[in-house]
C-alpha cells in the first residue's frame, strides 16, 4: 500500500466524481476519502482532487476535462498549444478589438492565466470567445476585460493566417475533451448501478431528546449515551 493512503473497503471506492469548491473544504480524495495531494483545476477554486493513487488521479483528470467539456470551456494550457497561437504572436502582442460602438482599438492583450482568472476560451452566446484586457491607466490594477469572438483575431493577422482561426473553431466545435467526457459518462452510469445495488445505509441515530423546562417550555437537546 502506498504511503499516506488509507485502507478503504473496496465497496467505498467511487469511480466517478464532480468538481468541488476548494474553499473551506476537507482535502480528501473524491474517490476513496484518503488525504488528497493531487488537484486538477477546472476553474478558479474549483477542482477534482485525488490521493496518491495513480488510478484515482487519472479519474480526477478525466472528470475535470468532462466538466470543461460540459461547460464549453478550454484551458489556457491546452489552447495555447494550437497552431493559431504557436504560429503567431497573439498571446503576447497587442491585438485589435472592436468595441460595442464599432470603433476598433489596437491596444488590447489576450488574458494570461492567473489563480484569479484561468483565462478559458468559452462559448459566449454560442460563439467561441477568448478573454482579453486593456489597461486604462498606469496603475497596474486599473484595466478592463471582456470576451471577444475568436473570429475577431483575423483583424490582427495577415490574410494568409486567417485559416488558423477557422481551423481552431472547427476543432473546438468537434470537442477538445470529448474522449474524457465520454469516459466520465460511462463511469457515471456504472457508479449509479453500483449505488443502486449497494445495501441501504443504517438508520441515523442522532440522540436528540425532547425535554421540558419549567421556565422555557419544550425543547430539544443532544443527549448521547455515556
Amino acid at each position: 500500500m502506498q504511503a499516506g493512503i488509507k485502507c478503504i473497503p473496496a465497496m467505498s471506492i467511487r469511480i466517478c466524481a464532480y468538481p468541488i469548491r476548494t474553499v473551506m473544504f476537507r482535502p480528501n480524495c473524491l474517490y476513496c476519502g484518503a488525504s488528497a495531494s493531487y488537484y486538477k483545476d477546472c476553474d478558479v477554486q474549483l477542482s477534482t482532487i485525488a490521493c496518491e493513487n495513480q488510478e484515482h488521479r487519472s479519474w480526477a483528470k478525466r472528470d475535470a476535462f468532462a466538466w470543461l467539456h460540459r461547460h464549453n470551456r478550454i484551458r489556457r494550457k491546452d489552447y495555447e498549444k494550437e497552431p493559431l497561437f504557436c504560429e503567431t504572436t497573439l498571446l503576447t502582442a497587442l491585438i485589435k478589438v472592436r468595441r460595442t460602438s464599432g470603433h476598433v482599438e489596437s491596444d488590447w492583450r489576450v488574458q494570461a492565466f492567473s489563480y484569479e482568472n484561468h483565462a478559458h476560451i468559452a462559448r459566449v452566446e454560442g460563439i467561441w470567445s477568448i478573454p482579453v484586457w486593456q489597461r486604462i491607466s498606469e496603475k497596474p490594477d486599473e484595466y478592463i476585460q471582456k470576451y471577444v469572438p475568436l473570429e475577431s483575431f483575423k483583424m490582427s493577422l495577415p490574410e494568409e493566417q486567417h485559416s488558423l482561426v477557422d481551423e481552431l473553431v472547427v476543432k473546438l466545435d468537434a470537442g477538445l475533451y470529448t474522449v474524457a467526457a465520454a469516459a466520465h459518462d460511462a463511469a457515471a452510469v456504472e457508479q449509479a448501478s453500483m449505488d443502486a445495488a449497494a445495501p441501504p445505509p443504517p438508520p441515523r441515530v442522532d440522540y436528540i431528546e425532547t425535554v421540558y423546562h419549567a421556565k422555557y417550555g419544550e425543547g430539544r437537546v443532544f443527549n448521547p449515551p455515556v
